[in-house]
């Protein structure tokens, strides 16, 4: 009796981590209120669950804050941001000056807590330009919010990487979309030399239902060992 008893008070091998986060995953995946690229995805919702327990924060706080841009997922700059600055990296929450003008900047900063000192990254117009971030139409309509999410993200990159898990954000994602697409100008000059090829494009000849013509066989004189060699030669 007594073996009985021990044996239901005997504490069961608890599931592997994995079982577990994969069964948190079905459940949270059959909720109405978690963004449209976890609901019922299973798979997608164990990947938000992998990545909560590795930054140590919610679940719902990841899925509310991850986007999904041309089949890459990346994060809200705002979130990243928010992560450095309750990370304890820097002394105080990351600032930003901006400068206006044709060529406008932003510079983020902030102070390292280990070193004292003070780390900046700016981000200007020109820059955005030049790698292509300024096709992504964003940059007209706001761009001090544009040029402020880059310098932040890149400051954080820098020194409190461990924010990004390697990842980038969503702006990020957008911003190298935008930059990989050709012009629409350029798009139709591809578009119009495609055409003009496929027309001028040479097609193979109609087989025909003619016998077809074999060729006369090509006949050695006979000769000495030495001619017939050479003729061999000259034929292989």
């Amino acid at each position: 009796m007594a073996s009985t008893e021990l044996d239901k008070t005997t504490p069961q091998p608890p599931a592997s981590r994995g079982a577990e986060m994969w069964h948190m995953a079905e459940a949270i995946s059959r909720s109405d209120i978690i963004p449209e690229h976890y609901r019922g995805k299973a798979a997608n919702a164990f990947i938000a669950v992998d990545m909560a327990d590795r930054m140590g924060v919610g679940v719902l706080e990841i899925m509310q804050n991850t986007y999904i841009v041309h089949g890459k997922l990346g994060f809200a700059a705002t979130y990243v941001i928010g992560m450095a600055n309750k990370s304890g990296v820097f002394r105080g929450p990351i600032q930003f000056d901006y400068t206006p003008g044709t060529n406008a900047s932003v510079t983020a900063w902030a102070v390292v807590d280990y070193t004292g000192d003070k780390v900046e990254f700016t981000v200007d117009i020109a820059m955005a330009k030049a790698e292509g971030w300024t096709k992504n139409t964003k940059y007209k309509t706001m761009p001090q919010t544009m040029l402020s999410y880059r310098a932040g993200t890149q400051l954080v990159r820098l020194y409190a990487s461990q924010c990004l898990l390697g990842m980038k954000t969503k702006d990020e994602l957008e911003d190298i979309h935008a930059a990989g697409k050709l012009p629409p100008a350029l798009e139709s000059v591809n578009a119009e030399l495609e055409e003009v090829d496929a027309q001028h494009s040479i097609a193979p000849a109609p087989l025909s239902d003619a016998e077809p013509v074999m060729p006369e066989p090509v006949t050695v004189p006979s000769s000495s060992n030495d001619e017939e060699g050479r003729v061999e030669d000259d034929l292989f």
